[in-house]
């Protein structure tokens, strides 16, 4: 399966996290194939049949 995690902040792992354990955590999960989208939020979703595919856009209002 495709993962793409969608993320608000510029970073994983929310406030107030380390930002060395954060981009080793990041690092990490790319390895096994996750996507990261940061600084983007989600506006909507459909579901279609097993797939779910989400609407976003840059975090500050513009397209990401």
């Amino acid at each position: 399966a495709e993962v793409t995690c969608v993320e608000y902040l510029s970073h994983i792992g929310g406030v107030g996290i380390d930002m060395e354990v954060s981009k080793a955590f990041q690092k990490i999960l790319a390895k096994q194939g996750l996507k990261f989208k940061l600084d983007t939020k989600v506006i909507g979703a459909q579901k279609s049949g097993g797939n779910i595919s989400v609407n976003v856009e840059g975090a500050k209002g513009g397209n990401n």
